[in-house]
């Protein structure tokens, strides 16, 4: 009989009770010895610890406490009195200290690595209560230019509406002219973007900002010729309205007049008012091409992504040497699924979210994969009531999680008992969490694998290897 887990049930709600303004504490000076995942420093001060964001091992700061416990202490940098030698780069970006997008620009890529090798380490000793160490972490080819998405922020000023990325731990708006981890494409169309804001003098301009929360740019290729590279443009939410169109087309004369990269507009997820392409193929590796619509979640860097994606597929060989049946959760538009349904393998993948899957149907139907690949639209947490999967058990299972982590599906995947699990996380923290949930229910670690995706940010992913 296979092991229960109690199931996470929603708890009642408890009476809201105001939080009270924390007592009022004088500025502590403290010297930062070791770093935490999320980026926070950590200090002690009379013995109890303090995290502090936005520092690094040697900082020497002054913080104010923002919050106390009986363990630990909350606190925010008021000031650097001395920075640690640590920070020895020339950050490439001239607003790396005030921007909320990279933290670590001024440090060596790696000094980078090692702290978030730590991180994942950290997680599977003290969480997943696992003795593996993790494999070496496998670093970003470009630690610059690296970036095939970005979302600016639009926000109003005193001078009109202004973008660009949210300060650190706020929402303020730093604006920027161009960002230097994105691909250069997208980094010279903010600066187009940021002339045509401060040069234009139509009140058009100005409505049309005024109702635009976000402004989404991605890289992809043509759908004709995969040598054209094209700037997929959105403007967040899509309105429609003659403003935003009249924004939008203002935007593409001024830019294709010095740019030879062509600017795509995206009006809707389906384009049904013009004759935009509905899907644009994004990414190509060992022949086949993977395909977005703009509007939904692509992993911004293509070339970690490949390494990631590569090193998955040597994991299914070994686990699967000749054939089997793998269920990839999570599946997206198919980034790991069709991949290795062009090894031969039936894949049955599970997304909720509609347009990834139809770009999934797209990609495997336009490249002979439809009779290797079998795509599920629905919630990988009502997984365990899909037909199409309690019909067959997989042999091997895929899951891709958010930040969160997995929740009520595990309790499923336990009751399939598949042999083998590869887990791709974002999130060292959560991953731990499962991966101690199904050691308690008789599976091994055999390996984890980080990979960095976001230089000079605290991020980091991880490929991990389960069996029975």
């Amino acid at each position: 009989m296979t092991p229960q887990i109690k199931r996470r049930t929603p708890r009642r709600a408890k009476k809201l009770r105001k939080n009270k303004p924390a007592a009022a504490v004088d500025p502590i000076k403290l010297q930062i010895e070791r770093i935490a995942y999320h980026g926070k420093g950590i200090g002690l001060v009379d013995n109890k610890i303090v995290f502090v964001p936005d520092t690094i091992p040697g900082d020497i700061v002054l913080a104010k406490v923002e919050r106390q416990t009986k363990n630990y202490i909350e606190a925010t940098p008021m000031q650097i009195l001395q920075s640690s030698s640590q920070r020895s780069v020339k950050p490439a970006c001239s607003h790396a200290s005030e921007c909320g997008g990279c933290q670590w620009m001024d440090v060596p890529y790696e000094q980078q690595l090692a702290w978030k090798q730590a991180f994942v380490e950290d997680a599977l000793q003290r969480i997943a209560k696992l003795d593996a160490k993790p494999e070496r972490i496998i670093g970003s080819e470009q630690a610059l230019n690296y970036r095939s998405r970005l979302r600016l922020q639009v926000k109003a000023q005193k001078t009109g509406s202004g973008f660009g990325f949210f300060r650190k731990r706020s929402h303020e708006l730093v604006q920027v002219t161009k960002c230097p981890i994105a691909a250069n494409p997208l980094s010279e169309l903010i600066g187009v973007i940021q002339e045509q804001n401060d040069g234009s003098t139509e009140e058009v301009f100005a409505e049309a900002l005024s109702d635009i929360a976000e402004i989404s740019l991605q890289l992809a290729q043509s759908p004709t010729d995969k040598d054209q590279a094209v700037i997929l443009l959105s403007f967040l939410p899509l309105t429609g309205q003659e403003t935003q169109r009249h924004l939008q087309h203002r935007l593409v004369d001024r830019w294709q007049r010095r740019c030879s990269t062509t600017l795509q507009l995206i009006t809707g997820p389906e384009n049904e008012d013009s004759e935009i392409p509905r899907l644009f193929p994004y990414d190509h590796q060992a022949g086949l091409s993977y395909y977005t619509n703009g509007l939904q979640f692509q992993q911004v860097n293509i070339e970690a992504n490949h390494r990631l994606r590569s090193y998955l597929q040597l994991l299914v060989k070994q686990c699967l040497p000749t054939a089997g049946r793998v269920l990839d959760l999570y599946c997206g538009s198919g980034n790991l699924s069709l991949a290795l349904a062009s090894m031969g393998y039936d894949v049955l993948a599970v997304e909720i979210n509609p347009s990834a899957i139809e770009a999934a149907k797209f990609a495997s139907i336009s490249q002979g994969l439809n009779e290797q690949t079998h795509f599920v639209c629905g919630d990988a947490k009502t997984v365990g009531s899909m037909p199409e999967i309690t019909a067959e058990r997989p042999d091997l299972l895929i899951c891709d999680p958010p930040r969160r982590g997995l929740g009520e599906e595990i309790q499923d995947i336990l009751d399939w008992r598949p042999k083998f699990i590869i887990y791709v996380s974002c999130n060292p923290i959560t991953m731990a969490r499962d991966l101690n949930t199904f050691k308690k229910q008789g599976y091994t670690c055999k390996s984890v694998q980080p990979f960095d995706f976001f230089p000079h940010s605290y991020h980091v992913e991880s490929v991990s290897l389960l069996m029975l």
